[in-house]
């Protein structure tokens, strides 16, 4: 399991729904926002994932600042209460710096941050992107009936821009459950928690954080 942990905690503030456009800042923003919160499952408006659009808005939000956006990778959703875990890479001088945010049932729960050489960073890119599961293409080719039910069609998406030109990869792991296929599928999630080893935790929801704090001894 991946796991984000805390460093600061703000209170929700207003009632505007968080959208998409926001959405996007808080990928790129490795801290905690005043709007970061708000967002949940049932507010109006409020952003649900979808992980296509997800990374056609990066795209479009670093668009004047070529070659910032290294590579995304989403995960989910996965588990009861349909959890996504994005991971944005930055290039940064000499430095990839890897934002990582946790969003649970529509409401984000965790933001993270580390910095990687870019060799360390190609390395278990790499790895990532060997996996067998992996189909190259992009997961607009799924002929569903619609955004929402394409998106739960698969559960791992991974994309990367070398020299510019985006090339991308989808699985679906969790069908792999119960068959030979699923050892590699464990595989695909470790090295994801290879990539977030070490991250500095910059935001956990407030609830979460009380929640974990009663269970304490």
């Amino acid at each position: 399991m991946i796991v984000a942990t805390a460093a600061i905690l703000l209170e929700p503030r207003g009632f505007a729904a968080p959208d998409r456009a926001q959405f996007i800042r808080e990928c790129l923003d490795p801290t905690a926002t005043r709007e970061t919160p708000k967002f949940d499952d049932y507010t109006e408006g409020s952003y649900h994932v979808d992980k296509l659009d997800v990374v056609e808005g990066l795209e479009a939000a670093t668009k004047s600042q070529p070659g910032r956006l290294r590579a995304v990778i989403i995960l989910g959703p996965t588990g009861p209460l349909w959890t996504y875990y994005v991971l944005v890479a930055l290039s940064d001088g000499d430095a990839i710096t890897l934002n990582s945010l946790v969003m649970q049932h529509a409401r984000i729960t965790g933001k993270g941050t580390k910095t990687l050489s870019k060799t360390e960073f190609e390395q278990l890119f790499n790895k990532l992107t060997a996996s067998k599961l992996l189909r190259q293409g992009e997961p607009s080719e799924i002929k569903t009936e619609g955004a929402i039910s394409r998106d739960f069609r698969y559960d791992l998406f991974i994309v990367s821009w070398p020299n510019g030109r985006r090339s991308s990869w989808f699985a679906e792991l969790e069908k792999t459950e119960g068959t030979p296929a699923a050892k590699d599928a464990e595989a695909v999630s470790d090295n994801v928690n290879a990539m977030l080893k070490g991250s500095k935790g910059t935001y956990t929801y407030p609830k979460e954080q009380s929640k974990r704090g009663s269970t304490k001894t």
